[in-house]
Protein backbone atom coordinates (compact mmCIF):
# COMPACT_ATOMS: atom_id res chain seq x y z
CA UNK A 1 0.00 0.00 0.00
CA UNK A 2 2.87 2.62 0.61
CA UNK A 3 4.59 1.72 -2.36
CA UNK A 4 1.41 2.66 -4.10
CA UNK A 5 0.88 5.69 -2.54
CA UNK A 6 4.72 6.48 -3.02
CA UNK A 7 4.39 5.67 -7.07
CA UNK A 8 0.89 7.90 -7.96
CA UNK A 9 2.76 11.22 -6.65
CA UNK A 10 5.50 10.60 -8.81
CA UNK A 11 3.96 9.82 -11.88
CA UNK A 12 1.73 12.91 -11.41
CA UNK A 13 5.36 14.37 -11.23
CA UNK A 14 6.85 13.02 -13.86
CA UNK A 15 3.92 13.40 -16.35
CA UNK A 16 3.72 16.98 -15.72
CA UNK A 17 7.51 17.71 -16.65
CA UNK A 18 6.57 17.71 -20.29
CA UNK A 19 8.26 20.64 -22.75
CA UNK A 20 5.44 22.98 -23.52
CA UNK A 21 5.10 25.44 -26.86
CA UNK A 22 3.02 28.14 -26.28
CA UNK A 23 -0.35 28.73 -27.90
CA UNK A 24 -0.03 31.10 -30.88
CA UNK A 25 -2.19 34.25 -31.06
CA UNK A 26 -5.27 33.51 -33.42
CA UNK A 27 -5.26 37.50 -34.36
CA UNK A 28 -1.31 37.49 -35.85
CA UNK A 29 -0.94 33.87 -36.87
CA UNK A 30 -3.11 34.29 -40.35
CA UNK A 31 -0.13 37.08 -40.98
CA UNK A 32 2.76 34.65 -40.40
CA UNK A 33 4.60 35.01 -43.46
CA UNK A 34 3.74 38.29 -44.28
CA UNK A 35 5.83 41.31 -44.70
CA UNK A 36 4.43 43.83 -42.35
CA UNK A 37 5.40 47.00 -40.98
CA UNK A 38 5.10 46.86 -36.76
CA UNK A 39 4.39 49.87 -35.65
CA UNK A 40 4.99 50.58 -31.82
CA UNK A 41 3.67 51.79 -28.98
CA UNK A 42 4.83 55.11 -28.06
CA UNK A 43 4.68 55.16 -24.48
CA UNK A 44 6.41 52.25 -24.57
CA UNK A 45 9.36 54.37 -26.56
CA UNK A 46 9.64 57.62 -24.17
CA UNK A 47 7.66 59.55 -26.64
CA UNK A 48 3.94 59.29 -25.17
CA UNK A 49 3.80 63.34 -24.53
CA UNK A 50 4.56 63.52 -28.58
CA UNK A 51 1.90 63.53 -30.65
CA UNK A 52 2.47 60.92 -33.70
CA UNK A 53 0.81 59.83 -36.62
CA UNK A 54 0.21 55.53 -36.00
CA UNK A 55 1.81 54.89 -39.52
CA UNK A 56 5.25 57.21 -38.69
CA UNK A 57 8.04 54.99 -39.18
CA UNK A 58 10.72 57.92 -38.39
CA UNK A 59 10.66 60.49 -35.11
CA UNK A 60 13.78 62.77 -34.51
CA UNK A 61 15.76 59.97 -36.57
CA UNK A 62 14.63 57.66 -34.09
CA UNK A 63 13.04 54.80 -36.05
CA UNK A 64 9.42 53.95 -34.24
CA UNK A 65 8.64 51.01 -36.75
CA UNK A 66 10.40 47.75 -37.58
CA UNK A 67 9.46 46.32 -41.60
CA UNK A 68 10.18 42.22 -42.10
CA UNK A 69 8.19 39.31 -42.12
CA UNK A 70 6.36 37.78 -39.07
CA UNK A 71 8.06 34.20 -38.21
CA UNK A 72 5.96 33.48 -35.71
CA UNK A 73 3.12 34.67 -33.77
CA UNK A 74 2.29 33.22 -30.12
CA UNK A 75 -0.12 34.27 -27.65
CA UNK A 76 2.05 36.48 -26.09
CA UNK A 77 3.97 38.06 -29.31
CA UNK A 78 6.03 37.87 -32.15
CA UNK A 79 9.10 36.65 -33.45
CA UNK A 80 9.95 39.03 -36.65
CA UNK A 81 12.45 38.95 -39.25
CA UNK A 82 13.99 42.33 -40.22
CA UNK A 83 16.44 44.16 -42.67
CA UNK A 84 16.41 47.51 -41.17
CA UNK A 85 18.59 50.33 -41.09
CA UNK A 86 20.22 51.35 -37.05
CA UNK A 87 20.16 55.06 -38.40
CA UNK A 88 18.16 57.41 -40.76
CA UNK A 89 21.80 58.16 -42.20
CA UNK A 90 22.46 54.67 -42.89
CA UNK A 91 23.19 53.33 -46.34
CA UNK A 92 23.96 49.38 -45.07
CA UNK A 93 21.07 47.12 -43.95
CA UNK A 94 21.34 45.10 -40.73
CA UNK A 95 19.71 41.66 -40.42
CA UNK A 96 18.38 40.42 -36.92
CA UNK A 97 15.28 38.60 -35.72
CA UNK A 98 13.15 40.14 -33.63
CA UNK A 99 11.22 39.02 -30.38
CA UNK A 100 8.13 41.81 -29.94
CA UNK A 101 6.03 41.42 -27.37
CA UNK A 102 2.38 41.87 -28.25
CA UNK A 103 1.78 44.26 -25.66
CA UNK A 104 4.51 46.92 -26.93
CA UNK A 105 2.89 46.72 -30.81
CA UNK A 106 0.52 49.60 -31.14
CA UNK A 107 -0.80 48.30 -35.24
CA UNK A 108 0.26 45.66 -37.75
CA UNK A 109 0.46 47.11 -41.19
CA UNK A 110 0.35 44.66 -44.28
CA UNK A 111 2.76 46.06 -46.91
CA UNK A 112 1.06 43.48 -49.33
Amino acid sequence: MRTALFQIPLIVLLTGCGKETPPKSASLQAWEGSEVTVHFRRDVLGASGSPIAPTTTWQNQTKVSLDGKIIEARLDGVFFESHYKHNSGDTDLRHSVFWIPNASILTVESRQ
